[in-house]
């Protein structure tokens, strides 16, 4: 748990796993985003297979569209930093 202590929260990041993903553009929606990218299933499976290929493809409703592949990669040093603002 954290602790508060002169206006400061410190304490431990639990331990569990997480992942993002560095999406090339603006998409019109998350949900766009995630159909691109071959829906949840695909993202899932890249990110647990041995081969961690991820396609992005532009338009996914286009038979003849081509996809970008884009591979996972590891990080052991992400830091989150959150600042709150007091409202008087």
């Amino acid at each position: 748990m954290g602790v508060i202590k002169e206006g400061k929260v410190s304490g431990l990041i639990p331990s569990n796993e997480g992942f993002a993903v560095h999406y090339p553009g603006y998409p019109s929606s998350t949900s766009r985003a995630i159909q691109t990218l071959g829906g949840t299933e695909s993202i899932l499976k890249a990110r647990s297979s041995q081969s961690n290929k991820l396609e992005l493809y532009f338009r996914p409703e286009d038979p003849y569209s081509h996809p970008v592949s884009g591979e996972l990669r590891s990080c052991h040093n992400m830091r989150a930093f959150h600042q709150m603002q007091a409202f008087s």
